[in-house]
């Protein structure tokens, strides 16, 4: 076979912290780990614990650590431009999935969560209060309007939750065909018992 035909296909991975102490970036490199067996795999990213692994390549996109709100400004304003200079490089990629709304135009949207939806319901009963409300309320309506832009384009919409697509096929009609649910994994060594884990003492100690 000939390089062309021997090349395995890229895939672009935007998510703002790749790494295991991240909530939603948790599952992102998990994922990133497992499908970078079969493809190569390219994370715009300010971090990422899988950079040095195989099959892996990462670009940072630098930030500021607060406040979050900037953070996001910074990240959504970067991230057209580090794309744009990548394939200005030669970069190409088959498949390009972000997070949430942190890419517009991406073909595959990884949702963890609906600003929108939680704008018109739990917001509402947030004890948060004085300038961190406002904080919170801002980062919250420009989170809304970016996942927005990003449901409404992308090809593919992946949600761990019968919850979750229920609230963006609420709020995004026109995306419901396109939703995939998968549920997020579940690191099943890390949960494990250990060897010497004594249910009996355990329950007793509980006062179950």
């Amino acid at each position: 076979m000939n390089e062309k035909m021997q090349a395995r296909p890229r895939l672009v991975v935007v998510d703002m912290a790749v790494e295991r102490k991240s909530p939603a970036g948790s599952c992102v490199l998990a994922e990133v780990r497992g499908l970078a067996k079969s493809f190569d795999i390219t994370v715009f990213s300010d971090s990422c614990d899988a950079a040095n692994e195989s099959g892996v390549s990462w670009v940072r996109v630098a930030l500021p650590n607060k406040p979050t709100l900037f953070r996001y400004l910074v990240f959504h304003l970067m991230m057209p431009l580090r794309i744009a200079l990548w394939r200005l490089k030669g970069g190409r990629a088959a498949w390009i999935q972000t997070t949430q709304g942190q890419l517009p135009g991406a073909d595959l949207v990884y949702a963890h969560f609906c600003h929108a939806a939680y704008l018109k319901g739990a917001w509402r009963s947030s004890t948060v209060a004085g300038p961190r409300r406002w904080a919170r309320w801002l980062n919250h309506v420009w989170n809304a309007w970016y996942e927005g832009r990003a449901m409404r384009v992308a090809q593919l919409v992946v949600v761990p939750s019968l919850g979750l697509q229920r609230e963006l096929t609420a709020e995004y009609p026109e995306v419901a065909a396109r939703i995939v649910r998968i549920p997020n994994p579940v690191d099943i060594e890390r949960f494990a018992r250990p060897p010497t884990f004594d249910r009996l003492v355990a329950r007793h100690d509980l006062g179950v």
